[in-house]
């Protein structure tokens, strides 16, 4: 496991301008432009190794069965401008960078398999997404588009935020749009077993989740909630639904676990003030739901209730990467840094992630 030093990949959403682009504005004299981060943030001449050494962390890693690992950084004006600048990291196994370089505009990491991907989502909503491999020497080259197919196979990850999902196939290295179906909404695939899981949500109203292979399954949200993430991994299938507008806001979590027709889903339980609430599964089947401010819940899909979920030293995120989980210093401001760590037993224990020069 000393592989698991290196690290990322991606389902992020990092908005970005043309890197080196300015924000319109002449803040020179500002006091905030004198700091590193805003330095590198508006320097046309700054260098990927440059946002990795003012970022307050990774936005996202991804760590393949060989320990090498995929890390994306992102920097933005969190002062009100626009500039943002994001850099994708290479690391092998034994955590050299092997090559950094900037991320197009809106980009996404993901792995299949052993191997990396970069997932640009907003180049035309209107078609598949363009994903691009990443080969362990850094080599890149974009993935061809596939014919369109109705379900997910074992080894599939579903790609894209726009009109038009897809399934990434490492095998043949295509990227396939998922037939439309009425109403759907997020989809999710279960690697371990290809098992598709689709939200449902009509105009009439009614939220319902929907499997493949599999049934339907009805959800009735507590009054004011709407879906917000749908998951489906190592068996597990999950669904946060939520209402961020709200001063007193509350989440609430349904989620099963099986091979079953519904994989047993049902409401899990609700959690008091989660206003922005991220969710992953663990190599066990868990499901870890939580936010920057408020903390972490751990539940068991086939039981009721949840447990508190410790995150190690200042991080205050955690992302699934595979069997893994990732915990990351993601609410940090801009002049603040925290360090990376890696669980391969589900979040009993968790190492050190070394990210390569200049992450924290």
């Amino acid at each position: 496991m000393t592989a698991l030093r290196t690290a990322l990949v991606a389902v992020l959403l990092v908005p970005l301008t043309a890197c080196g682009s300015g924000s319109g504005s002449d803040k020179d004299g500002d006091d905030f432009r004198s700091t590193p981060y805003y330095r590198v943030l508006y320097d046309e001449d700054a260098s990927p190794r440059d946002v990795v050494s003012v970022a307050s962390g990774p936005q996202r890693v991804e760590i393949a069965r060989d320990g090498s690992a995929l890390a994306l950084f992102g920097i933005q004006d969190q002062e009100g401008g626009e500039e943002s600048k994001t850099v994708w990291r290479l690391l092998d196994p034994e955590g050299k960078v092997v090559r950094e370089d900037f991320a197009p505009q809106f980009t996404e990491a993901a792995m299949a398999g052993n191997t990396f991907f970069l997932v640009d989502s907003e180049a035309d909503f209107t078609k598949p997404p363009r994903v691009t491999m990443i080969d362990p020497d850094g080599q890149t080259q974009r993935l061809r588009t596939g014919p369109e197919v109705e379900s997910a196979a074992q080894g599939d990850v579903v790609v894209g935020t726009g009109e038009v999902q897809a399934v990434l196939r490492p095998g043949p290295r295509t990227v396939n749009p998922l037939a439309a179906s009425q109403d759907s909404g997020q989809r999710q695939v279960d690697t371990s077993t290809g098992r598709l899981a689709t939200l449902v949500q009509p105009d009439a109203g009614g939220v319902s989740v929907t499997l493949d292979p599999g049934g339907s399954v009805p959800i009735t949200p507590a009054k004011g909630h709407y879906p917000m993430q749908l998951l489906a991994a190592q068996g597990t299938v999950a669904l946060t639904l939520g209402d961020d507008m709200s001063a007193k806001a509350t989440t609430e979590v349904w989620g099963g676990r099986g091979t079953g027709e519904t994989a047993g889903i049902r409401r899990i339980g609700t959690l008091k003030q989660v206003h922005d609430p991220s969710a992953a599964i663990a190599s066990d089947g868990s499901i870890l739901v939580g936010d920057t401010e408020t903390g972490w819940y751990r539940a068991a899909p086939t039981e009721g209730g949840f447990s508190a979920f410790d995150l190690p030293g200042q991080t205050d995120d955690v992302q699934s990467s595979g069997s893994l989980l990732v915990a990351t210093a993601s609410g940090l401001g801009a002049n603040e840094r925290g360090k990376s760590y890696v669980s391969d037993d589900a979040g009993d224990s968790w190492s050190r992630l070394d990210l390569g020069p200049g992450a924290p």
